[in-house]
């Protein structure tokens, strides 16, 4: 993609100082997407890891698995631009305690939530491609995001696939 550089197969960072996205550049990001392995891309409109204020264009295909996690000291929003998601946030047990149907400005669903409070949330995807900006308060710490015990890790496909599953059958909209 133009005016970016690419610090993964799924993470770019914009190179321009006052960077601006319009249908072109979701468009291009999609399109980009679908050439990773996962299916995934994050274009960071904010210049570095360490900037006070993380924005992010994240696109993910409707198998993505985000571990339920929550982000320590920051709080959190997301703005779906194009498809429809469940916002799952649970208690720090694992019981579900709200289910957030969320679609893009045009679907009538809500389309923005914010997290203040650190509170553990993952993303049930129902469309073949969500396109979503997050914003969150930085620097990026990787110690700051907890990833929660009792939900399985991204690489254990099978337990992924059944938990999903578990999610989508008794909390899925």
């Amino acid at each position: 993609m133009e005016h970016t550089r690419r610090i993964s197969e799924e993470v770019l960072y914009t190179t321009l100082a006052e960077p601006t996205t319009g249908s072109e550049e979701l468009i291009a990001l999609a399109r980009a997407s679908r050439e990773t392995k996962r299916g995934r891309l994050r274009l960071c409109l904010h210049p570095d890891i360490d900037n006070p204020l993380h924005e992010m264009i994240i696109v993910h295909p409707r198998q993505a698995y985000v571990p339920p996690h929550k982000h320590h000291g920051q709080s959190e929003s997301i703005l779906v631009l194009q498809g429809r998601v469940d916002l799952v946030v649970f208690d720090d047990q694992g019981a579900v305690t709200r289910v957030v149907p969320m679609g893009s400005p045009e679907s009538g669903q809500i389309f923005h939530h914010r997290l203040e409070v650190p509170k553990f949330h993952t993303l049930l995807i129902h469309s073949e491609e969500l396109v979503f900006m997050e914003v969150r308060t930085g620097p990026y710490l990787p110690e700051h995001t907890e990833y929660a015990s009792w939900a399985p890790a991204s690489e254990q496909s099978e337990l992924v696939a059944d938990y999903l599953g578990h999610l989508f059958s008794n909390h899925g909209t």
